[in-house]
């Protein structure tokens, strides 16, 4: 081995028993002596670390996920993976970010040791953090972070898992929790609705009842507040529907009505929802019939009216409520239509509209019920929704239903001639007794013989030990021991041919029993007039005459 002025030199020697890399030191012996003494270091160790840090590096450098390599104390980045080079933005080789706080904000030299000290062991959990990528857009992470040296310096190694995905997971499934929950809180609601209006009806019905008797006894001047008393049971009425709609207890009883009359009906109450600086202008056109549920047609205009008025952030709408006639492929149809000015809707929103729970508004403003609300009561009653929307330039919800004829429209074009056979045996069953005592008192003034039962087992009792026999039965349907329905199904058991009349407030349980109702059975909601009561009265007593099984 040649050196000059002491200088050491690296060799390899090939030895039987192994490989090694070593630095020889090599110093002259003597001036002229031509004698070198050779001092060996083993660097075998040390060459074989270097490598592997080149190749960690290497690997480091080439791998896909989001790795960082940060000097502990200055937070330089020291190495940066190929995958956060691309999570970032930034080309494999050339422009990088050189401190980790330009990546994650949050790990400035404050942030950095506060990280270190939480999150830096191997037991700690992962940091959730945000990084910024080389355009300024953020996207949410988890990073975990270890301590090690690289070339006797303390660097943290920072791995990363880009999570929007589990976020938005995450965020669905609250969004689902808090779904469920608010759908049990309607539920509860709706159960406490229906008792409240259950109780609330027979109120109404012994107020309007009463109301009506006392009109025909007082004088002149006093008819004015019988009026009002009976204005009031009308109003408290609606009301009732609309809690049982709100409740899902009502039953749908669609009749022939006027699309134009129903319009302007509920100006009254449309203008309560709508207040400055919102403006409501209605249109009721000309007169055109539809096959309606009355209830269900103002839940469908209430809805739309005040989605119509949110359609501006500050309110500021002008909200247009018309009804016309229109034809689509040469059929002709009743349409309700509600326009506004607001700010429209894109695309995206347009398509999702009638999903259950969505909804563009804040939590505290919407529940996202509203539109699948209306797209359900209008399929139901054979109707369709159509939608023309642009954004920043309103939108037009318009329902159509098919025109009715006009013959039945009302209600009373059908009214049953009087009976050929006079007055009848009739059997009223309520466990309300203010209500069971009115509808005796209504019947007696119409000549018919009438007896009374608490509830339904004392009605089977009466039925069963009267030998005479009845021609109705009036039966609430919401009491104690027996319900009106299982009497109905008693009744026609055992006495086939026996009208039945069932009056109720509130139906709960199968709704489904409700309807299908036969010839000799109706339903008749609560609160009800007294004129309505003993038309429907008259109805199944002629319907049993002329079957012959009147007495």
């Amino acid at each position: 081995v040649e050196s000059e002025g002491g200088e050491s030199s690296r060799l390899t020697l090939d030895l039987p028993i192994a490989t090694r890399t070593v630095e020889v030191r090599s110093r002259e012996l003597g001036e002229g002596t031509g004698a070198h003494l050779l001092i060996f270091r083993d660097l075998t160790e040390l060459k074989l670390l270097e490598d592997r840090l080149v190749q960690i590096g290497s690997i480091i450098e080439e791998a896909w996920q989001e790795l960082y390599v940060v000097a502990a104390n200055s937070g330089r980045i020291r190495l940066l993976s190929r995958g956060a080079r691309e999570a970032l933005g930034f080309p494999p080789a050339g422009a990088a970010p050189v401190l980790i706080e330009e990546v994650n904000p949050s790990l400035d030299e404050d942030g950095m040791r506060a990280a270190l000290a939480d999150f830096a062991g191997p037991d700690a959990p992962p940091l959730r953090a945000i990084h910024r990528r080389r355009d300024g857009s953020v996207y949410p992470v988890e990073v975990r972070l270890r301590r090690t040296v690289l070339d006797g310096e303390p660097v943290v190694v920072l791995f990363a898992v880009d999570v929007t995905t589990q976020m938005e997971s995450e965020q669905r499934q609250e969004a689902l929790r808090s779904q469920l929950e608010h759908a049990q809180r309607m539920d509860a609601i709706g159960h406490l609705a229906g008792g409240v209006a259950h109780a609330f009806n027979n109120l109404l019905t012994v107020m309007g009842g009463s109301a009506d008797a006392l009109r025909e006894e007082v004088a002149d001047d006093a008819i004015e507040l019988v009026d009002g008393m009976m204005d009031a049971q009308e109003r408290g009425a609606r009301l009732t529907r609309r809690l049982l709609a709100f409740a899902r207890k009502e039953v749908v009883q669609p009749e022939i009505l006027d699309l134009s009359a129903l319009v302007r009906d509920v100006e009254s109450l449309a203008s309560r929802l709508v207040r400055p600086p919102a403006e409501l202008v209605l249109d009721p056109g000309e007169s055109v019939s539809v096959l309606l549920d009355r209830s269900q047609f103002e839940q469908v205009l209430l809805n739309l009216v005040t989605n119509a008025r949110d359609a501006h952030p500050e309110n500021r709408v002008r909200i247009m409520v018309r009804a016309r006639s229109l034809e689509r492929d040469g059929v002709a149809f009743a349409a309700l239509e509600v326009e506004d000015d607001g700010s429209g809707m894109d695309e995206v929103t347009r398509g999702r509209i009638f999903d259950p729970f969505f909804t563009t508004k804040a939590r505290e403003k919407g529940t996202g019920l509203g539109l699948s609300t209306v797209h359900a009561i209008v399929e139901q009653s054979g109707g369709r929704v159509e939608v023309e929307t642009e954004l920043g330039r309103g939108s037009i919800f318009r329902i159509l239903w098919p025109v009715s004829p006009d013959r039945q429209r009302g209600g009373d074009a059908d009214d049953p001639p009087a009976l050929l056979a006079g007055p009848a045996r009739i059997l009223v069953v309520e466990d309300d007794e203010q209500g069971r005592m009115l509808m005796v008192r209504m019947l007696g003034r119409e000549g018919h013989e009438v007896r009374a039962a608490a509830d339904g087992v004392a009605a089977l009792e009466i039925l069963s030990e009267d030998i005479e026999g009845f021609d109705l039965v009036i039966s609430d349907v919401v009491m104690p021991r027996l319900s009106g329905f299982d009497l109905a199904d008693r009744i026609e058991s055992e006495w086939p041919g026996l009208a039945i009349l069932l009056v109720s407030g509130y139906l709960d349980g199968d709704l489904s029993r409700a309807h299908g109702l036969g010839s000799g059975r109706d339903l008749l909601l609560k609160p009800f007039r007294p004129d309505e009561f003993l038309r429907r009265v008259r109805r199944l007593l002629t319907v049993t005459e002329a079957s012959g099984s009147l007495r």
